[in-house]
């Protein structure tokens, strides 16, 4: 079974019946929406995290951030993903994954003045989704790698990483950047 985590209520499972139709293209046909913001419910923690898949939607990563750290989630899904869960990311999804989600200052508004901005803290980099060649979006992604001394992957939508026992496995041509420098190899 795949649990989908919506950054927000969809009260209209808009979202959620378009990964019903993606995934069922995949042969899964299971799918749980579990809710973090006003339909949250508590007594679904177990079913949710007995699912074989957890799906971290897109949307605004910031208000997706306040509705983990208000469920206290980031220490359940770390714990889930340790006890070998699969966690997938999409977009706002992918972002939270990281120790901070400071890059998602860049692709987002921080609507709720969300200040803490710890993210999970499953990956040691930043995610920068939705590039398609926009010169603004890559050079504000090198500042903030040459600001924070990190390393990113800045990816279309039809990049991804995939990471299984701390190794990372890259799909599509992501650019990846390192301390403000885009490194060799990448497109």
């Amino acid at each position: 079974m795949v649990a989908y985590i919506p950054s927000c209520t969809d009260e209209n499972r808009d979202y959620f019946n378009q990964k019903v139709k993606y995934y069922s293209r995949l042969g899964i046909r299971d799918l749980f929406y579990f809710d973090l913001d006003k339909e949250y419910a508590e007594d679904q923690i177990s079913k949710l995290l007995s699912c074989d898949v957890i799906h971290l939607s897109g949307g605004n990563t910031f208000r997706f951030l306040y509705n983990l750290q208000r469920r206290n989630f980031s220490v359940l899904l770390r714990k889930y993903v340790h006890d070998g869960g699969i966690l997938v990311g999409v977009s706002a999804g992918a972002i939270l994954m990281s120790h901070t989600i400071k890059a998602a200052r860049i692709v987002d508004t921080n609507e709720v003045a969300l200040t803490d901005l710890t993210g999970i803290g499953l990956v040691g980099f930043d995610f920068f989704p939705h590039y398609e060649g926009d010169n603004d979006y890559l050079n504000a992604v090198l500042q903030f790698s040459r600001h924070q001394k990190s390393i990113s992957y800045l990816c279309s939508d039809s990049d991804g990483i995939i990471i299984n026992n701390g190794v990372i496995k890259i799909i599509g041509n992501p650019l990846i950047i390192v301390n403000g420098l885009i490194q060799n190899g990448a497109r």
